[in-house]
This record gives C-alpha cells, sequence and structure tokens, in this order.
C-alpha cells in the first residue's frame, strides 16, 4: 500500500528530476540493483549496531526501490524479467535487515530480541510467500494489515527513533496476522475452487453416463 502510493505521487512529482536523469539513460534493472545494495549497506550497518546509519540506508535502498518501476515505464523498459528482479531483491533486502538485527542483539547477548527478530524474520518471508505460492491457484490474495512498505517503515523508524524493540514486536506480530489473513482468504477461494472444478467433473460424468446409455 504505501509503495504504490508513494510510487504514484513520486512518478507525479519526478518534473525536473526525471528530465535531468533521462540523458543518462539509466537502466531500471541498475537502479533496481543499486537499491538492493544499498540496503544490504542497511543491513551490515544493523548488524554493527549502528541502527541510525541502517535505516538512512535503508530508506535510500526504499527510495531507488520505488523510483526503477517509474524510471522504466518513462524509457518504455517495462519488463516481466524487471518485475521478477525487483521481487527477489524486495526479499534478499527484506531477510538481510531482519538478519542484520539478528546478529546485532545475539553479539550483545539479548538472546530474547534475536528470537522476536527471527519471528519477524520468518513471518516477513512467509507474507510474501503465500502470496506468490497462493496466486498461482487464485488471484487477489495481496492484502494484508502489514504490507512490504509498513515493515520496512517500522525498522526505519524503529532505528531513527531508537525504539527498535518495539518495531520489532509490531512487525513481529502484524507480519503473523498477515499470513493469517491472507491464508484465511486463500482458504475461501481455494474453497470455492476446488467445489466448481468438482461440480465441473460431476457433469462431465454425467454427460458420459448420458453419452453411453444412448
Amino acid at each position: 500500500m504505501i509503495k504504490a502510493n508513494w510510487t504514484e505521487a513520486a512518478e507525479k512529482r519526478l518534473g525536473l528530476l526525471a528530465d535531468f536523469l533521462d540523458p543518462l539513460d539509466l537502466n531500471p534493472h541498475f537502479i533496481t540493483s543499486l537499491g538492493v545494495f544499498v540496503s544490504l549497506g542497511g543491513a551490515i550497518a544493523f548488524a554493527q549496531g549502528y541502527l541510525v546509519a541502517g535505516a538512512l540506508l535503508a530508506i535510500g535502498g526504499g527510495v531507488c526501490d520505488l523510483f526503477d518501476g517509474v524510471i522504466a515505464r518513462r524509457q518504455g523498459r517495462e519488463s516481466t524479467f524487471g518485475g521478477l528482479l525487483d521481487s527477489v531483491g524486495d526479499r534478499i533486502v527484506d531477510v538481510s535487515l531482519l538478519l542484520g538485527l539478528c546478529f546485532h542483539y545475539g553479539a550483545t547477548d539479548r538472546h530474547f530480541w534475536v528470537f522476536v527478530s527471527y519471528v519477524a524474520l520468518v513471518g516477513s518471508v512467509l507474507v510474501s510467500y503465500v502470496k506468490a505460492r497462493g496466486e498461482v491457484d487464485v488471484a487477489g490474495l495481496g492484502v494484508g494489515f502489514l504490507e512490504r512498505g509498513e515493515r520496512i517503515g517500522l525498522l526505519v523508524l524503529g532505528g531513527l527513533f531508537s525504539i527498535m524493540p518495539l518495531a520489532l514486536i509490531l512487525l513481529a506480530l502484524g507480519s503473523w496476522f498477515t499470513v493469517f489473513q491472507r491464508m484465511t482468504l486463500a482458504y475461501e477461494k481455494m474453497e470455492q475452487l476446488d467445489s466448481v472444478q468438482l461440480q465441473e467433473q460431476a457433469d462431465q460424468l454425467v454427460k458420459i453416463e448420458e453419452d453411453t446409455n444412448d
């Protein structure tokens, strides 16, 4: 939700900045990759205990993540692979930032927060996985209380304002609640799909029997 809203606003406000960047002919894949590496720098900063620096680098990576699609559309370079690269980069960043916090709290012997960071990490991965796997069979599973933009936003706020433990608790609870929301919706949609398929199979069997009797 956050990413969609920010991207729309950014596209409207690119103006002179986009005009300045257009002659550089930047490849959208490069911008995506740059965002991942900047965010990885944030993960390293988190691991070393530099939470403010990590948050700022995460913001920088997020800006790249917002603008790669904008640049691709302006240049007419939208591609299926670009979407895949963006999704893979998002997963790398999600895992790396939280893994960095696991290392940070482990190095300072705060094992409870290592556990909370791990729970948040697994929940974040599952939020994305449930959507990706579920939409192989049914559409419209990209819903939930805590989507990716909100999750990154919590980590940024936690680092900037020295409230990372609170941010991690909210992230862990919100991620798993979102997993539950998506699983519940997937169950409802898949039950409907299975019912339709079973009815179609039953109708086919009836038709076969009628054809045989004729």
